[in-house]
């Protein structure tokens, strides 16, 4: 059998400053092309009075820039394997005990909007707030940290001694720590750690229903109702929150929810099942 290891470029030797590289990158492609595209409007409309709150507008637009921008990044990386349709249902049948807790989570949460009389937004700003959801969270966010950031750790551990728990881990660390820079959107310090604590225990058992599986698309379909819960109220109701005012609403009993990710984790990727994820990692890196 093949190692992949072999195949690695430079950057896949020394992962965390590929990760760094790969983060920086995207933010920059984001600022190129969100800066090309206002100029251009406001050249074309004349409007140069609301540049700056055009450019931070959250728009289907800016949606589709942060598209153009992961999907430009695995072209880069040839990563772009991890969008084939492999493995849905055994991915989906990994992630089933967590997937069915997170879905019951979130039919709570619209119950007690409507117990609660909660004013929701118009049908528009409902789909609205489901692309946002879906392409301008989920699929982004899975496609960096599990699709692009996970895979580069597994060519640099993958035959390594306890390389499965670095793959496990170290990702993990990533996705946690990207989340303390909330911090300059006006999230406090506390909720800040607080929310960097629970990414790192969520990517985790994520990581591990991934190393399961190895179908992107189902990860994307977690991320996105643990996210419709999280964010609720700031994209389906009519209200003046706003995604930092959420963050720092979070309350701290999902801590007690830890130990119960880091069982599942260890579940998933019992020993009897290790041949079968570096197996799944193979096909994935080939």
């Amino acid at each position: 059998m093949e190692n992949i290891e072999n195949k690695n470029i430079t950057l896949h030797k020394y992962p965390f400053l590929c990760s760094i590289i790969i983060f920086l990158i995207y933010h920059i492609l984001i600022t190129v092309l969100s800066l090309i595209v206002t100029v251009a409007g406001s050249f074309i409309t004349g409007n140069y009075e609301n540049f700056e709150s055009n450019l931070k507008t959250l728009s289907p637009l800016t949606i589709l820039i942060c598209f153009i921008s992961i999907i430009l990044l695995n072209l880069f990386f040839k990563n772009l394997k991890i969008y084939k349709k492999r493995n849905f249902f055994k991915t989906l049948k990994a992630s089933s005990f967590y997937l069915t807790f997170i879905t019951l989570n979130l039919i709570y949460t619209i119950y007690i909007a409507i117990k609660n009389n909660a004013q929701f937004k118009p049908i528009s700003g409902i789909f609205f707030g489901i692309f946002v959801l879906i392409f301008g969270i989920g699929f982004i966010e899975e496609s960096l940290y599990r699709g692009l950031i996970l895979n580069i750790f597994a060519k640099k551990y993958l035959y390594e001694p306890n390389g499965i728990l670095k793959i496990l881990f170290f990702p993990a660390i990533i996705f946690g720590s990207i989340h303390m820079l909330n911090i300059l959107i006006g999230v406090s310090l506390e909720k800040a750690i607080l929310q960097t604590v629970l990414a790192f225990f969520v990517g985790i058992l994520l990581n591990a229903i991934y190393l399961r599986g190895g179908n992107i698309f189902v990860l994307i379909l977690i991320h996105v109702i643990v996210d419709a819960s999280g964010l609720f109220n700031y994209l389906f109701l009519e209200t003046n929150i706003t995604i930092s005012d959420s963050i720092n609403n979070m309350q701290y009993t999902p801590l007690f929810l830890a130990p119960l990710y880091l069982l599942l984790t260890f579940f998933l990727l019992r020993k009897s099942k290790l041949k079968e994820i570096k197996k799944t990692l193979e096909e994935i890196n080939k």
